[in-house]
């Protein structure tokens, strides 16, 4: 990448300097080219010679901001680039503090394993806008240097920099430990960018720092130093997207054939996923909260997966009885399925050894009657499938009372499994036409 350290200058040779208010970095007799995305737009370009020379670009950051929202490098679009990696980040995470918690000694360390502790708790219940946000604090409450030096920290010290950093910050009286640990899962992310995709993580680490810092702020690009006929014609700016361009091209043709399947290569992804997962809701095992949990979760990963589903809720009471899954329904024509119109599906989920009966088809058309006007539309999902009095008192409750039950077993999961688009809309309605005939 080129990046000098941040705390300080670099004393031979010569340097470009981008400076965002008090933060700093310098390149030496060269610039990376995705820094020409910060101006070009609104930015003034300088040629001063004499005793004051400057050679270079001045702007601020609502000019920076505007010029990287108008190209689509948002804050929205970082985080979303943030997200992909967070799971496998959080993993790594995790799994070292709960090594650390191993080799300490329970009554010795009490007060390390509750900071510890804590700072599991922080993670689990965050997200990747939390995350972000609460770096965008730090910023602004610590400034350039512990920013820095909480970026300098290698990846495996994760846990005990945060509790040897802290007292520093607490001196000051400015930190808490709430205000460091997300911040720091984002320092680990920009680590990681900066070795697989350092334009990324540059970018990224600007525009946390822009979001932090006040519209005015100055923003320079100081070309002096470097070799000035270079810059005689002040077309640098053409010169650095043109770079970035050519790179970006180069991406292009190496990775067209993947990129071309791209679509393709993650359905079947996916495809394995479901497989997999589904592999493991059909094992043998002997709890059996975990086992139905276990198809809860898949059946989960499912609806999340289509454009024309949502799940709103999970485990909820209806009247006094708890239902496993409530799914809006997003999709108007799936929504007019069968004339029936229901806004939502409620799901019921039982991953039992045998059949379900029809006692427990009666069960679930109570919860569906615990509000007609919205509950029409129910599935029953059984991995064994159900016996005939089940499907048949279905039948009688559609005609006599105008509440749906379709049901899903094992017979029609395996033929999802081979469908080309694996879009489960088609998928269910298909399914279920042919229990209405």
């Amino acid at each position: 990448m080129g990046k000098s350290d941040r705390g300080g200058k670099l004393e031979m040779g010569w340097y470009v300097d981008l400076r965002i208010g008090p933060f700093e970095w310098s390149w030496r007799k060269s610039i990376v080219p995705e820094v020409g995305l910060l101006f070009l737009g609104k930015s003034k370009y300088i040629r001063k010679i004499g005793k004051d020379k400057f050679i270079g670009f001045k702007s601020s950051v609502s000019e920076i901001k505007e010029n990287l929202d108008s190209l689509g490098l948002t804050l929205e679009f970082f985080e979303t680039v943030y997200y992909e990696y967070r799971k496998d980040i959080l993993s790594s995470i995790l799994s070292f503090l709960y090594g650390s918690k191993i080799s300490l000694t329970k009554d010795k360390d009490k007060k390390i394993l509750n900071k510890i502790h804590n700072i599991e708790q922080m993670i689990i219940e965050s997200n990747s806008k939390k995350d972000f946000v609460q770096a965008i604090s730090l910023i602004k409450k610590v400034g350039h240097y512990e920013w820095n030096s909480l970026l300098g920290q290698p990846t495996p010290k994760f846990p005990l920099f945060l509790l040897e950093f802290l007292p520093a910050l607490r001196e000051r009286g400015r930190v808490k430990v709430e205000d460091i640990v997300l911040p720091a899962i984002v320092g680990e992310f920009i680590h990681f960018a900066y070795t697989e995709f350092p334009e990324i993580a540059f970018l990224t680490e600007v525009r946390l720092i822009l979001e932090a810092l006040p519209e005015n702020t100055e923003v320079i690009l100081d070309l002096t130093r470097f070799e000035d006929e270079i810059f005689e014609t002040g077309e640098i700016l053409d010169d650095l997207i043109y770079r970035l361009t050519s790179k970006i091209v180069t991406y292009q043709r190496t990775f067209g054939t993947i990129l071309g399947k791209w679509e393709q290569l993650l359905r079947e992804t996916y495809r394995r996923s479901l497989i997999f997962e589904w592999e493991r809701l059909n094992e043998d095992i002997s709890d059996q909260y975990e086992k139905g949990k276990r198809l809860e979760d898949f059946i989960c990963k499912l609806f999340k997966s289509s454009k024309d589903f949502e799940l709103l809720d999970r485990n909820i009471r209806a009247g006094n009885k708890e239902v496993d899954l409530l799914i809006k329904i997003k999709n108007e024509k799936f929504m007019r399925f069968g004339n029936i119109n229901s806004p939502v599906i409620l799901v019921e989920c039982k991953n039992w050894n045998k059949k379900v009966g029809v006692k427990e088809g009666r069960v679930f058309e109570s919860k569906l009657s615990e509000n007609p006007s919205v509950y029409r539309f129910g599935v029953f999902i059984v991995i064994k499938g159900f016996t005939k009095k089940f499907k048949d008192y279905c039948r009688e409750i559609r005609n006599s009372k105008n509440i749906w039950i379709f049901t899903l077993d094992r017979k029609n999961f395996e033929e999802l499994f081979v469908q080309s688009d694996l879009e489960i809309s088609n998928w269910l309605e298909t399914t279920f036409l042919h229990q209405l005939i």
